[in-house]
């Protein structure tokens, strides 16, 4: 009896898993290089934003809450989204709230990759 042409021979090195082809690669790679070519032109082609911009915009980032006094003496404009008082939780456990926030944020993330883990491995 002779072997099917379709059939795949076992491969020598045991993993039964199938590399894929050079035409995919080069697919993800032209990708990668097309998005990194639009990205410099974009980036060429767009106008610079203004210094006092920036400036306003990590002054924004790095005032806490509660301290909108020193944005207001800056001339930052400032839109209002919610309270602008802290919370109770912050005041007085501002490290739990932050460690607190980390680990939830990594218990998320844990459960993605387990989820995609998971979903990889079904049917095969």
């Amino acid at each position: 009896m002779t072997s099917s042409p379709t059939t795949d021979a076992p491969s020598t090195s045991g993993s039964s898993r199938r590399r894929p082809s050079r035409l995919v690669l080069a697919g993800v790679l032209g990708v990668v290089v097309l998005f990194v070519i639009a990205l410099v032109v974009g980036s060429l082609l767009t106008r610079p934003a203004s210094p006092k911009r920036i400036d306003d915009f990590f002054l924004l980032l790095n005032t806490p809450v509660g301290q909108e006094q020193r944005l207001i003496d800056a001339g930052v404009p400032i839109i209002y989204a919610g309270s602008t008082t802290p919370n109770r939780w912050e005041t007085l456990h501002p490290r739990l709230v932050h460690w607190g926030g980390f680990a939830v944020a990594a218990a998320a993330c844990a459960l993605i990759l387990a989820l995609l883990y998971l979903l990889a491995h079904i049917g095969g």
